[in-house]
Formats: C-alpha cells, sequence, structure tokens
C-alpha cells in the first residue's frame, strides 16, 4: 500500500529535477550580448508608383483608369460596343467594352482565372486565355489575351488585352499596372 502513495512523489521529484537541471542548462547556454548594440541605420525606402506620370482615361460611363503615356486611342474600327481601344507602340491593344449576356470566343483555350477586386469596390474576373492555331480560327500567331469581366449599373463589362504570347512575361505585369488604377465614379463623366 505504501509502494501506491510513493509511486507520485517519485514521479514529482523526476519532473523537478529534470525541470532544475533544462534551467541550469539554459542559463550556461545562453548569449551574452553586447551592452552597447550598433545596428546600420536603415532608412524606409520611397516605392515610387510606376503609374504617377501616365495619362488617365475617364468613360462616360463612370470608369477610370491609367494607361501608359506613349499609348494612342486607337483610330481602328471599333465595335458599337466598345467605349475605347488603346494601342501601345508595339501594336498590343487594350479595348474596354460593354458586352451582352453569354457572349464567348471559340478560337481561345483557357490558361486560367481568378476573381479580382478592381478598387477594393468591384468584382471582376480575370481570365488568361490562349490563341488556338488552325484554319477554323484563322490565325496561325500564337497570341495571349487578359480577359477582365466585370458589371457595373446593371451591364457587363469587358477589358480585352491582346499581345504575343512570348511577351506574356512584361505585358502581364503591364496590365496588372493598368487593373490597379481602375475606379468607379459616383456621378460619371458624360465625355468619352
Amino acid at each position: 500500500m505504501k509502494q501506491k502513495g510513493i509511486a507520485p512523489i517519485i514521479i514529482i521529484l523526476l519532473i523537478a529535477v529534470v525541470a532544475a537541471g533544462a534551467y541550469l542548462f539554459g542559463t550556461k547556454n545562453i548569449l551574452k550580448l553586447p551592452t552597447s548594440l550598433s545596428l546600420p541605420l536603415i532608412s524606409p525606402s520611397s516605392t515610387t508608383d510606376p503609374t504617377a506620370s501616365w495619362k488617365t482615361y475617364t468613360s462616360k460611363v463612370g470608369v477610370e483608369f491609367k494607361y501608359p503615356n506613349d499609348w494612342t486611342q486607337s483610330q481602328e474600327q471599333q465595335p458599337n460596343s466598345s467605349l475605347i481601344t488603346l494601342k501601345s507602340p508595339k501594336g498590343t491593344l487594350l479595348n474596354l467594352s460593354i458586352v451582352p449576356e453569354g457572349f464567348g470566343f471559340p478560337c481561345l483555350k483557357e490558361i486560367s482565372e481568378e476573381k479580382i477586386i478592381l478598387n477594393n469596390k468591384v468584382e471582376a474576373t480575370k481570365t488568361i486565355l490562349e490563341t488556338v492555331s488552325g484554319d477554323e480560327c484563322g490565325t496561325s500567331e500564337q497570341m495571349e489575351t487578359i480577359l477582365v469581366l466585370f458589371t457595373l449599373t446593371n451591364n457587363n463589362y469587358l477589358i480585352s488585352y491582346l499581345y504575343p504570347i512570348e511577351e506574356k512575361n512584361t505585358e502581364r505585369i503591364l496590365i496588372d499596372q493598368i487593373l490597379s488604377t481602375f475606379k468607379f465614379l459616383e456621378t460619371p463623366n458624360r465625355t468619352p
């Protein structure tokens, strides 16, 4: 009967001895830090906004965004639903359009799709597509397209950006910079 009463005491003593040993071991192996520590001063770096000096487009429906200064408004024939088509010096095209429900692109293959938020207000779907080459699509050039679809004031809007596939790394960064500048105005401006 006395053996059962001794076991808990032995266990408690063992735990106390292990804890005391760990404490002593830890205090002997603590690094002694110098009393004065000299660290190099790191000044906060100011990150410049790469879009700060870009041109601004404001649509008649209250959508505003920035685009590079060397881009021009395309004078080519635009579909009736197009609000603006911009052309870069390389010939890449950025288009903002009003589109009907359920539109499609039969000669494009989806690479990826993600949900994004424009201007912390409007949910959009960003899809990256690649052209399908062949006779039925009428193209042999490998192109990539980024489509961003969003709904605002009961209209579906489509931003499409088309560029050569070999330029995808730099062009994807550029379209993300453009998308980061989108704003939605409370009172739409009435001039395109």
